[in-house]
């Protein structure tokens, strides 16, 4: 682990890969505020952290570019399109194993950190790509018009949405063992066979809740609403709650690192180390209220905001 909305989702998941940066003499390491390390017109809407590098995508298709790498901790950028048609909108940025792959619309994968990219698009329907993931030997896509899979790596893309509606957009998958979850405009679902069949697992939501974002933790589920609100689960989704807790707006994105969740809102970032149950702001201490932010990141001892026209960086 998503219409217009679609393209803010699912940037980043938690992929178990902590970068080894070590802290510059930058003035964000003295300071800790936010600092803002790429200055440029564009809206960055994903960000991905893999080994000591951050991959950046946007979503203007006005001038070649939409994706840029740093391995310097957002020092310098470069742009990494070699494969990629000339004009790209960067929906998701996904990585998997040694794999990138980048919704642009259609699929791109890359086994090089973005230095070549090939398609594996294949017959795949040109709808908004929020979010992929694998299952086995299947790659799934999350796109504005439900699930497609591909058995073939690729070559050959099946629409999977018996159970889910034709028009819900599906905004982030997760996997836990054989069960794959996907967030929809109307809460979440749930396949035990491969996406063949979806089950709604809405206990606990509004109705007609749409779902976000969702992150797993351990035995803790943990989703994010577009009301703002932040849902859990200890039952593997069977039965969510909510606290109280309500962050300002809609919940894009979670990630996951360490002990640590993150979320990003239209206005806000904020972090939570008890599992979701309270959230503090990551948002001030020199980010520019006027920006609207699209993804986050973490790698080394950083964290990374994606927002309209740049990227900021953190020390955590």
């Amino acid at each position: 682990m998503l219409s217009s909305v679609a393209l803010f989702w699912s940037c980043q998941k938690d992929n178990g890969l902590k970068g080894s940066q070590s802290p510059t003499s930058s003035g964000d390491s003295i300071t800790n505020k936010w600092k803002l390390v790429y200055n440029k017109n564009d809206n960055f809407t994903c960000l991905l952290a893999i080994g000591n590098s951050i991959i950046a995508g946007t979503d203007n298709i006005t001038y070649p570019g939409g994706l840029y790498i740093s391995s310097d901790s957002g020092n310098t950028w470069d742009t990494i399109t070699n494969g990629l048609p000339d004009f790209v909108r960067i929906s998701c940025l996904v990585a998997i194993g040694k794999d990138i792959y980048a919704g642009v619309p259609g699929l791109y994968r890359s086994s090089d950190t973005g230095k070549q990219w090939i398609s594996i698009s294949g017959d795949l329907s040109p709808y908004t790509i929020t979010d992929i993931a694998i299952s086995g030997n299947n790659i799934l896509a999350a796109t504005s018009r439900g699930v497609y899979v591909s058995k073939n790596d690729g070559k050959h893309w099946v629409q999977k949405n018996s159970g889910l509606s034709y028009y819900f957009s599906v905004y982030a998958l997760a996997i836990k063992k054989d069960s794959i979850y996907a967030t929809t405009d109307k809460g979440v679902f749930l396949s035990t066979d491969t996406c063949n069949t979806w089950t709604p697992i809405n206990t606990g939501f509004p109705k007609n809740t749409m779902i976000s974002s969702l992150v797993i933790k351990g035995n803790k589920f943990i989703a994010g609403a577009a009301s703002g609100r932040i849902y859990t689960s200890n039952d593997n989704g069977l039965h969510w709650s909510n606290n109280g807790t309500k962050l300002n707006a809609n919940v894009r994105s979670l990630i996951i690192n360490g002990d640590s969740i993150y979320a990003v809102t239209n206005v806000y970032l904020y972090y939570s180390r008890d599992n979701g149950v309270k959230w503090d702001t990551l948002s001030n201490y020199g980010l520019s209220r006027i920006n609207t932010y699209g993804s986050i990141a973490v790698s080394g001892h950083y964290i990374y905001a994606g927002a309209t026209y740049g990227i900021w960086r953190k020390r955590l």
